[in-house]
Protein backbone atom coordinates (compact mmCIF):
# COMPACT_ATOMS: atom_id res chain seq x y z
CA UNK A 1 0.00 0.00 0.00
CA UNK A 2 1.42 3.30 -0.87
CA UNK A 3 1.58 6.50 0.94
CA UNK A 4 -1.36 7.71 -1.06
CA UNK A 5 -3.95 5.17 -0.86
CA UNK A 6 -3.51 4.75 3.02
CA UNK A 7 -4.62 8.19 3.77
CA UNK A 8 -7.73 7.09 1.40
CA UNK A 9 -8.32 4.23 3.52
CA UNK A 10 -8.23 5.45 6.88
CA UNK A 11 -10.70 8.14 6.03
CA UNK A 12 -13.05 5.88 4.87
CA UNK A 13 -12.85 3.65 8.06
CA UNK A 14 -13.35 7.30 10.50
CA UNK A 15 -16.39 7.76 8.46
CA UNK A 16 -18.01 4.55 8.68
CA UNK A 17 -17.22 4.22 12.01
CA UNK A 18 -17.85 7.47 13.17
CA UNK A 19 -21.42 7.43 10.70
CA UNK A 20 -24.07 5.19 12.31
CA UNK A 21 -27.11 4.41 10.56
CA UNK A 22 -29.24 6.93 12.87
CA UNK A 23 -26.90 9.47 12.39
CA UNK A 24 -27.06 8.86 8.03
CA UNK A 25 -30.23 8.90 8.22
CA UNK A 26 -30.74 12.28 10.35
CA UNK A 27 -28.47 13.59 7.75
CA UNK A 28 -30.85 12.17 4.60
CA UNK A 29 -33.64 13.82 6.44
CA UNK A 30 -32.01 17.19 6.74
CA UNK A 31 -31.39 16.82 2.71
CA UNK A 32 -34.66 16.00 2.68
CA UNK A 33 -36.21 18.75 4.33
CA UNK A 34 -33.94 21.13 2.57
CA UNK A 35 -34.62 19.88 -0.54
CA UNK A 36 -38.49 20.42 0.03
CA UNK A 37 -38.24 23.89 1.19
CA UNK A 38 -35.88 24.86 -1.77
CA UNK A 39 -39.33 23.22 -3.78
CA UNK A 40 -41.53 26.27 -2.13
CA UNK A 41 -42.83 23.83 0.45
CA UNK A 42 -43.24 25.43 3.75
CA UNK A 43 -45.18 23.62 5.85
CA UNK A 44 -44.91 19.80 6.12
CA UNK A 45 -46.27 17.27 8.75
CA UNK A 46 -43.16 15.51 9.91
CA UNK A 47 -44.76 11.81 8.99
CA UNK A 48 -44.58 13.25 5.34
CA UNK A 49 -41.16 14.26 5.76
CA UNK A 50 -40.23 10.75 7.54
CA UNK A 51 -41.97 9.14 4.72
CA UNK A 52 -40.00 10.79 2.07
CA UNK A 53 -37.11 10.46 3.83
CA UNK A 54 -37.41 6.61 4.01
CA UNK A 55 -38.10 6.30 0.48
CA UNK A 56 -35.19 7.78 -0.40
CA UNK A 57 -32.90 6.13 1.57
CA UNK A 58 -34.38 2.76 0.44
CA UNK A 59 -33.43 4.42 -3.28
CA UNK A 60 -30.36 5.43 -2.55
CA UNK A 61 -29.50 2.25 -0.87
CA UNK A 62 -31.01 0.21 -3.67
CA UNK A 63 -28.48 2.52 -6.51
CA UNK A 64 -25.59 1.33 -3.80
CA UNK A 65 -25.71 -2.04 -3.63
CA UNK A 66 -27.01 -2.57 -7.44
CA UNK A 67 -23.66 -0.65 -8.16
CA UNK A 68 -21.90 -2.84 -5.90
CA UNK A 69 -22.66 -5.62 -7.03
CA UNK A 70 -22.16 -4.54 -10.78
CA UNK A 71 -18.70 -3.43 -9.95
CA UNK A 72 -18.23 -6.65 -8.31
CA UNK A 73 -18.75 -8.52 -11.09
CA UNK A 74 -16.99 -6.41 -13.76
CA UNK A 75 -13.74 -6.86 -11.15
CA UNK A 76 -14.03 -10.18 -11.54
CA UNK A 77 -14.34 -9.94 -15.29
CA UNK A 78 -11.37 -7.23 -15.07
CA UNK A 79 -13.19 -5.09 -16.72
CA UNK A 80 -13.89 -2.52 -13.85
CA UNK A 81 -15.08 1.18 -14.81
CA UNK A 82 -17.37 3.11 -12.36
CA UNK A 83 -19.16 4.74 -15.16
CA UNK A 84 -20.06 1.55 -17.07
CA UNK A 85 -21.00 0.14 -13.92
CA UNK A 86 -23.13 3.42 -12.87
CA UNK A 87 -24.66 3.33 -16.39
CA UNK A 88 -25.05 -0.55 -15.92
CA UNK A 89 -26.94 -0.09 -12.85
CA UNK A 90 -28.69 3.48 -14.12
CA UNK A 91 -30.59 1.01 -16.84
CA UNK A 92 -31.25 -1.54 -14.66
CA UNK A 93 -33.22 0.50 -12.10
CA UNK A 94 -35.07 2.51 -15.45
CA UNK A 95 -32.80 5.36 -14.49
CA UNK A 96 -32.20 7.88 -17.88
CA UNK A 97 -28.39 7.71 -18.61
CA UNK A 98 -25.58 9.82 -17.25
CA UNK A 99 -25.64 11.84 -20.04
CA UNK A 100 -29.65 12.78 -19.80
CA UNK A 101 -29.74 13.29 -16.35
CA UNK A 102 -26.32 15.68 -16.51
CA UNK A 103 -28.86 17.95 -19.58
CA UNK A 104 -31.84 17.45 -17.21
CA UNK A 105 -29.24 19.35 -14.61
CA UNK A 106 -28.18 22.03 -17.09
CA UNK A 107 -31.62 22.91 -17.71
CA UNK A 108 -32.62 23.24 -14.20
CA UNK A 109 -29.73 25.57 -13.38
CA UNK A 110 -30.47 27.42 -16.58
CA UNK A 111 -34.31 27.98 -15.37
CA UNK A 112 -32.93 28.92 -11.48
CA UNK A 113 -30.56 31.29 -13.13
CA UNK A 114 -33.37 33.25 -15.35
CA UNK A 115 -35.29 33.14 -12.64
CA UNK A 116 -32.91 34.48 -10.36
CA UNK A 117 -32.67 37.35 -13.33
CA UNK A 118 -36.62 38.17 -13.78
CA UNK A 119 -36.19 38.25 -9.77
CA UNK A 120 -32.99 40.58 -9.88
CA UNK A 121 -34.55 42.86 -12.74
CA UNK A 122 -38.70 42.85 -10.80
CA UNK A 123 -36.52 44.36 -7.79
CA UNK A 124 -34.96 46.66 -9.77
CA UNK A 125 -37.57 48.43 -11.51
CA UNK A 126 -39.39 48.25 -8.04
CA UNK A 127 -36.42 50.92 -6.61
CA UNK A 128 -38.08 54.04 -6.17
CA UNK A 129 -35.30 57.15 -7.29
CA UNK A 130 -34.30 59.78 -3.82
Amino acid sequence: MDSQTSPNLSQEKLIHSSLKRGTVHKLLGLSVGLISLECGYHEAHQSSLEILNDVCCEYLKKIAISLRAAHDTAAWRDESDFVDDLERVFHQMNVPSSANLHQFICKLEAIKRHKLDMNQNHNDGNKTIQ
